[in-house]
């Protein structure tokens, strides 16, 4: 019952704030799973497939979860993502090794070393941040040539969780699949997507989850790090990719 009108919500958001809008979407339904991150995971997985089938073929593709939210800038009351062209803008200030940016998120973690040099080789409009951490999946875009990839990566840790009960989350498993390509995960500085309150059916068993948003209105990385989160596998990978402790 409380999933009833999701889309239209967002639809509506959308719309209020970005009128006269140019960008159109294509609707991609989610899936539940009784084992906590196996839907949403699945859900991703359909829609990449669905975003590779599109005719004509895409460029890239954007995602945004039903309970995502655009920020709009005080100064020009709009937002990049209200436009087909400042979307390509988007694309076009990614760096050649992104594997997808982040429009959204939360808990970041990140390298200042490596950001450092991202800020120093590439001059843009769009801020990006090298992340190596973070959650959050409601707002994301990936090029046209990483899909498949990250469609066979998604499918494995499904796998993986529905054999050993082991963590199944789409935002754990692309940056593992950035370890392990030598790829990296960007989000966009200031943030672009905030994360409206929705019934969630992730946390349906965990009230307090759906009520914490700290998060909530942030467009700052610096005002949502964490160091909760640094693993010994990712320093391990990470350590050997930037070749230097982080």
């Amino acid at each position: 019952m409380e999933n009833n009108g999701r889309l239209k919500l967002f639809k509506e958001r959308f719309s209020k704030k970005c009128a006269h809008s140019d960008v159109d979407f294509t609707p991609c339904f989610g899936q539940l799973s009784s084992s906590r991150g196996v839907g949403v995971t699945q859900a991703f997985i359909s829609c990449l497939k669905q975003a590779l089938e599109y005719q004509p073929p895409i460029q890239a593709a954007f995602f945004y979860e039903d309970d995502a939210e655009v920020f709009v800038d005080k100064a020009r009351k709009s937002s990049p993502l209200c436009s087909v062209v400042e979307n390509k803008q988007i694309l076009e200030a990614m760096p050649d090794d992104a594997l997808l940016g982040l429009l959204g998120g939360h808990d970041f973690v990140i390298s200042a070393r490596a950001d450092a040099a991202v800020k120093n080789e590439h001059s843009m409009k769009l801020g990006l941040t090298r992340t190596i951490h973070s959650w959050g999946s409601y707002g994301w875009v990936i090029k046209r040539e990483n899909i498949e990839n990250l469609v066979i990566w998604f499918e494995l840790t499904v796998e993986k969780s529905l054999n050993d009960n082991s963590l199944c989350s789409p935002d754990a498993a692309w940056y593992e699949l950035a370890a392990v390509t030598g790829k990296y995960v960007y989000a966009t500085n200031p943030m672009l997507v905030d994360h409206f309150f929705e019934f969630s059916n992730t946390w349906v068993d965990n009230p307090e989850k759906m009520v914490s948003r700290e998060f909530q209105g942030k467009r700052d990385i610096n005002l949502m790090l964490t160091d909760k989160n640094r693993t010994d596998w990712k320093r391990k990978v990470f350590n050997e990719i930037l070749g230097y402790e982080w």
